[in-house]
This record gives C-alpha cells, structure tokens and sequence, in this order.
C-alpha cells in the first residue's frame, strides 16, 4: 500500500511555520523608522531593497530542501514531486500578504512582483528537488545526505556573490522588482530553470536508487 504525502501534513507543517515565521521577522525588520516614513521625501525616492525580499528567496530555498528530505522518507514516484511543487506553490501563496506589504516599502510595478514571485518559485522547486534527489538513497536519514545538500545550498547562495552575482538568488533581485535588463532577466531565470529540469531528468530515468546512491556515496566520501 503506498504512503499518502498530504500538502500539509504533521511533517511539512514545521517547515512551511518556519518559512513563514522567518518572512515575518524579515518584513518587521523592513519597515522604515518612523521619522524616515514622517519625511515626505521619503515617498518620492526609491529605497534600497527591503530585507525581506532576501529572507524570502532564503528560507524558501532552506523549505525547499526540507520538503525534499520529508519527500525522500516516502515510496518514490511522479506524484510525489507534483506534491513537492505543490507545496512550495502553497507556501509562495501563504506568503503573499507579506510580499504585498513589503511592496509599499518598494515601490514596483505588479509585473515586477508577478516576477520575483515565479522566480523565487523556481528557485524553491530547485532546492526542494535537489533535497529529494540528494536525500532519497537513505531515505532523509543519513548525516552525509544532510551535510551535502546544505553545503551545496550555501555555495549556490553565498559563493557567485563574489564573482558572479546573478548566479546567486541573493545577488540580482532588483533586476526582478524593477524589469531590467532583459539579458540578466533570462540568466536570472535560465540557471533555475536548466537545474530544475536537468534534476527531473535524473529523478525520472532513476526507477531504482542502486546507481544514485554509488554517485551520491562517491561525493561524500572521505
């Protein structure tokens, strides 16, 4: 009998509170000081980004690989990635009332949101697949599959900040809110885009975990 994966079961609930938890201390942490709101020169200039627009791609990429790794303790199928992007759909969407708000501290047109919206959802289904695919040989349960999607996840974020910024989810979001740049705006979503599918590909063609698990053992092995 196959395990059911509910989009919002006792597992994915922690994670997706947890998400949402951390968005709200970014957008409390976003709001202006009183004196800077009072001015009105304040509503006729630009700000810089809002911090929430940077705890927003991060702990979504973070509820993404835990979905991942609960994802990975389940019987695998194709049903059980529409789940996972299912999930991170209806995370995006509880975290909408917090993007709107941040949106008054921004100014930007709807396009823009519409934009970091799909972007950061491809990012999410990026982490949350990559989870899955790193954690399934051991079932979310070993230490090494732990330690490797992590460091991963920190060298994809952290690492092209200082070469190559749009690499990074955290490096070009204004390239996104203010619908620039057309070149970046397509390698901004391209890299997403090319990992996202690459690691379907892999997850659809494995039907048994014997040839995952030797690459995976290879990569975190001494």
């Amino acid at each position: 009998m196959k395990e059911r994966i509910n989009l919002l079961g006792q597992e994915t609930f922690q994670s997706v509170f947890t998400f949402l938890l951390f968005c709200g201390m970014g957008l409390l942490i976003s709001i202006p000081p009183a004196q800077r709101i009072a001015d009105s020169a304040f509503f006729f200039s630009l700000p810089e980004l809002p911090i929430y627009f940077y705890t927003h791609v991060f702990f979504l990429g973070i509820l993404g690989l835990n979905l991942g790794t609960i994802a990975a303790g389940k019987q695998y199928s194709i049903r059980a990635l529409i789940l996972l992007g299912g999930q991170i759909l209806f995370a995006q969407t509880l975290a909408l009332p917090y993007l709107l708000f941040a949106r008054g501290f921004y100014p930007t047109a709807a396009g823009g949101v519409c934009l970091f919206v799909l972007y950061t959802t491809l990012v999410g289904l990026l982490c949350a697949f990559f989870g899955y695919w790193v954690e399934r040989p051991w079932k979310g349960k070993a230490t090494r599959g732990f330690v490797l999607k992590y460091l991963v996840f920190f060298i994809y974020y952290l690492a092209p900040l200082t070469f190559w910024p749009i690499m990074s989810p955290l490096g070009k979001l204004t390239v996104l809110l203010e619908r620039k740049q057309a070149i970046e705006l397509l390698v901004l979503f391209a890299i997403p885009t090319g990992v996202v599918t690459a690691i379907l590909l892999l997850l659809t063609k494995q039907s048994r975990g014997g040839s995952h698990a030797q690459i995976v053992d290879h990569l975190t092995s001494d």
